[in-house]
């Protein structure tokens, strides 16, 4: 059964990294991030307050469109193509089809993350230039700069020798290339003076590490986002999928804590308003609430995420994708894929 596994995963993987709306997004999401670094600097107060919740937005975003994309073009497309009924008609259960379509997703939307993660954290070491006397960070401009203009000289390269697939080999390359861009950048200061490899994690101004924690939640709730994606691809096309999607993100942020604040009001006499309430008490606690996860706002705050809060949401996290995971399931049983 390992072996079946391994191998789903291997080929979801392979075709989720090749599929081009990949580097479309991650080339998109590294340009906005550059981008907030300076349209933040227009507040009257601290500017990187602004770049917390734009940067982290820019993050989410780009993740829910990457495991839109990507679920649907291992899932649904199989079982329109009828590929799924090949697969399915061997000695594999449609529960391990899922499951491992479903790490193969979420592998290829980790990988393709994290290039605009290296980004991030370079935007966030770079800082907002708040008045024209604020000097340019020369390591994460040139790191940076380098490690794109790399990765996308040697996917051309390959690509035009050995004819191997540009999209796949660039994200490859940019992994890498980003991730020794960042190991510069945290070995050297803004003055190119080399410093240990924990400043920018010891360092009480730099808010590097509190930004780490908030993309580690974030990565979480794009991997419930994911585990979404699949189960609505069992069913559903590739625009009405990325659709329910969006629609399912925006419900979520909108009503979970409109549900939350309508749950705990006080109990009055009216009982409309004690209707209300108790609907809005089994709402709150029958949808999924993310908000735990968004932590935006403590980062604006200066409060810092304790670990045992981390521990407590990534255990929530984990429940609410077996959950979603055997919904996936019970839809893909009764699928007709020949």
């Amino acid at each position: 059964m390992f072996s079946q596994l391994l191998a789903i995963f291997r080929n979801t993987f392979v075709e989720s990294i090749r599929q081009p709306i990949a580097i479309v997004v991650i080339i998109a999401c590294n340009l906005v991030l550059a981008l907030c670094v300076a349209g933040a600097g227009y507040t009257m107060d601290d500017d990187n307050l602004l770049f917390i919740p734009l940067g982290l937005s820019t993050l989410l975003l780009g993740g829910l469109f990457l495991a839109g994309f990507t679920a649907t073009g291992v899932v649904s497309l199989e079982i329109e193509n009828k590929t799924a009924l090949t697969v399915v008609s061997k000695p594999v259960t449609r529960p391990l089809f899922i499951l491992g379509k479903y790490l193969g997703v979420a592998g290829a939307l980790l990988m393709a993350m994290w290039p605009m993660i290296c980004t991030l954290l370079l935007c966030v070491r770079h800082g907002v230039m708040q008045t024209a006397s604020t000097s340019y960070d020369g390591p994460v401009i040139l790191f940076g700069l380098l490690a794109f203009f790399g990765a996308l000289f040697v996917g051309l390269m390959v690509n035009y020798l050995y004819r191997w697939p540009f999209v796949s080999t660039f994200i490859w390359m940019f992994n890498a290339t980003m991730t020794l861009a960042l190991i510069l950048v945290l070995v050297v200061d803004k003055e190119w003076h080399l410093q240990s490899i924990t400043t920018e994690f010891t360092n009480h101004e730099s808010p590097i590490a509190r930004f780490a924690v908030a993309i580690l939640l974030l990565i979480e709730t794009l991997l419930i986002f994911c585990a979404i994606a699949v189960a609505l691809s069992t069913r559903l096309g590739q625009v009405m999928t990325i659709l329910i999607m969006i629609g399912v993100s925006v419900v979520i942020s909108a009503l979970g804590p409109f549900y939350a604040n309508a749950a705990r009001d006080a109990g009055s006499g009216d009982l409309l308003i004690e209707g209300k309430r108790v609907v809005a008490s089994v709402m709150y606690h029958v949808m999924p609430v993310l908000d735990f996860l968004w932590v935006a706002d403590d980062l604006s705050a200066g409060i810092a995420v304790s670990g045992t809060y981390v521990l407590t949401v990534s255990l929530y996290s984990g429940l609410l994708i077996v959950a979603l995971l055997g919904i996936a399931v019970a839809l893909f049983q009764t699928r007709e894929v020949g």
